[in-house]
């Protein structure tokens, strides 16, 4: 079984393991770039959601 992300006529499909990845390296990212509190609440958000 496997997610599949989609935004407009485009998607994405990635294993629940390539999912993981895809959040982990993500958040990473978004959490170097935070500059205003959005930015550091959708961090955290991504961090929750990888963690079960």
């Amino acid at each position: 079984m496997g997610n599949v992300c989609g935004g407009g006529e485009r998607s994405l499909c990635l294993s629940n393991g390539g999912t993981e990845a895809f959040i982990d390296v993500l958040m990473l990212a978004v959490s170097d770039l935070a500059d205003d509190v959005w930015d550091y609440r959708f961090a955290a958000l991504l961090n929750g959601r990888t963690r079960t």
